[in-house]
């Protein structure tokens, strides 16, 4: 049940936030790029408003399949082997509480990492490319092979690697201290 929950919340949050990601990442690409004044955006509204004169609603959910089809798989990835490192930590007798938490969360981002750089370079390419450039993640994905080889789709793996350690470690920590807190204060159990 679990699963199946963590992937619906996942794919909910992608479909909610991608249209958002959509125009940071144009944003963020036009001022790099200096695409020129008649189609680069000076605010996140002109953004939109050129990305819907583009293409309509389908230009703010380009890129959205891929991080859409694997998140429940990363996700199942994430709490698989931050439960496993949890119990090897354990075994080791490493306190629980925040610190285990926080080690084994790291392990899992730094794990979900390696899945994760590929699609969020899809991702990007197809969120940034004109339209008709590239047909869909396949596309993106054979150019990049074409173009730097295999390890292309690594294009960024180190701060992908270093923020989603933190980031997983950090989520971790605040779970175990929140539901400390609940227990403490409220009698209630950890989840799960």
């Amino acid at each position: 049940m679990d699963f199946v929950a963590g992937s619906i919340a996942g794919a909910t949050g992608q479909l909610v936030g991608h249209p958002l990601d959509s125009i940071k990442t144009r944003l963020q690409s036009e001022s790099l790029l200096a695409r020129g004044t008649n189609t680069a955006s000076s605010s996140a509204y002109k953004c939109a408003r050129n990305m819907y004169n583009e293409g309509g609603l389908r230009a703010f959910f380009r890129g959205l399949s891929l991080p859409l089809c694997s998140k429940s798989f990363e996700q199942c990835v994430a709490f698989g082997i931050q439960s496993a490192v949890d119990q090897l930590l354990e075994g080791m007798d490493v306190k629980e509480g925040t610190l285990r938490s926080g080690l084994s969360g790291m392990a899992a981002g730094s794990t979900t990492s390696l899945l994760l750089t590929p699609i969020y370079l899809v991702k990007v390419q197809l969120q940034v490319t004109p339209k008709g450039s590239l047909s869909g993640p396949i596309s993106v994905i054979k150019s990049t092979i074409n173009k730097l080889g295999f390890f292309g789709l690594y294009t960024g793996a180190v701060p992908i690697f270093i923020g989603t350690s933190i980031g997983y470690g950090c989520r971790f920590m605040a779970y175990d201290k929140a539901t400390h807190v609940a227990e403490q204060s409220f009698g209630f159990g950890r989840i799960g």
